[in-house]
């Protein structure tokens, strides 16, 4: 019976410990898990195939919940989200580059004189040219 007592007493002992280290996995686990979803998120952005957001779910290595491995994961993202705001300053000064080619046009079209249609027809051209090259580039 002596010996009961004492693994029994050695169990109680233990049972707080390692109720912390599950605590503690849970949330290492529940960080990972959100970073993960976060990386799936912002290339599913970055793609612009927004479906994959919804649909997919960030896989958790149990085996490694180490915190050089979540400071990886962390580093992953934050080039993720640089890449994330160079690809939508992109888009604005796509944006942009359309909504001042239209607003031109439409002042050289408003102009009634044979300069301003010889001008406007100049602009489209070149805005044309320019417009194919930038897409040539980015192949």
């Amino acid at each position: 019976m002596k010996a009961k007592g004492t693994l029994r007493r050695q169990l109680s002992s233990i049972k707080p410990v390692l109720d912390d280290l599950r605590v503690k996995k849970q949330q290492m686990i529940k960080e990972f898990a959100e970073t993960e979803s976060q990386i799936i998120r912002i290339c599913a952005e970055i793609s612009g195939n927004n479906q994959f957001i919804t649909n997919a779910q960030p896989q958790v290595d149990e085996q490694d919940l180490t915190v050089r491995r979540l400071a990886e994961r962390k580093s992953h993202l934050e080039e993720l989200q640089n890449e994330k705001v160079i690809h939508l300053v992109g888009h604005l000064q796509e944006f942009v580059f359309v909504k001042i080619r239209i607003d031109v046009v439409k002042f050289l079209l408003l102009c009634r004189s044979s300069v301003c249609r010889k001008l406007t027809a100049i602009f489209v051209l070149y805005m044309n040219y320019r417009w194919c090259f930038l897409l040539i580039l980015e192949q």
